[in-house]
């Protein structure tokens, strides 16, 4: 497991990966009869899973990039709370998204830590914290299938500010054409040289 290498000594990690099957990903808290439509995921044969960490229902599948940061707190003072691990890791991210997205689409953060464009929502996250590190991993939306989305997802109970209500048509949306490997290959050299600086101040 991955945050399990990183609490044991292993080097800060970044992963990404992709999944064929349409599958709802729901938090370890959430009653999924509020926020899936349980009916339609039977009729299409679309699992249902619960992860460990917390968070709010994500449908992950074809058009999705999966990532995960797994990082020791002594990376950096930020990570020490949930607000600053949002904001530390999305500093990797988003330059890299910028980078690899061949839209040229501005990319920015919301206070919750969703990224957008446009005032719309292209990725969300979820964190696990143990004593000595945390795994924040999330999903962006690349050229998902955002009818299967709002067929699959209910609106939440809880929502960002900037939602204002909106249905998941009117708020989510893809990033467009994605270079994953540049992407991929940009944060991991983002954290890498972190990493390298810790090490210094350690000696």
């Amino acid at each position: 497991m991955l945050l399990q290498a990183v609490e044991e000594g292993a080097p800060p990690a970044f992963r990404t990966w992709t999944i064929s099957q349409a599958t709802v990903v729901v938090g370890r808290s959430v009653l999924i009869e509020e926020e899936v439509d349980e009916q339609f995921c039977a009729s299409r044969a679309i699992p249902i899973v619960r992860r460990q960490s917390g968070g709010r229902s994500v449908l992950v599948g074809r058009g999705t990039l999966q990532y995960s940061f797994a990082l020791p707190y002594s990376l950096g003072e930020e990570l020490a709370t949930i607000s600053g691990s949002k904001r530390f890791c999305n500093r990797l991210l988003i330059p890299a998204l910028r980078h690899a997205a061949r839209t040229g689409c501005v990319i920015d953060e919301d206070t919750s830590g969703d990224l957008v464009v446009g005032g719309r929502k292209i990725a969300g996250l979820a964190l696990r914290r143990r004593r000595s590190a945390m795994l924040l991993h999330g999903t962006i939306l690349v050229s998902a299938d955002i009818a299967l989305i709002a067929s699959v997802l209910r609106h939440p109970k809880q929502e960002p500010a900037y939602r204002e209500g909106r249905s998941h048509h009117a708020f989510i949306a893809n990033v467009g054409d994605l270079d994953e490997s540049m992407f991929r290959d940009s944060v991991a050299e983002q954290l890498s040289s972190l990493a390298a600086v810790l090490r210094c101040t350690q000696l």
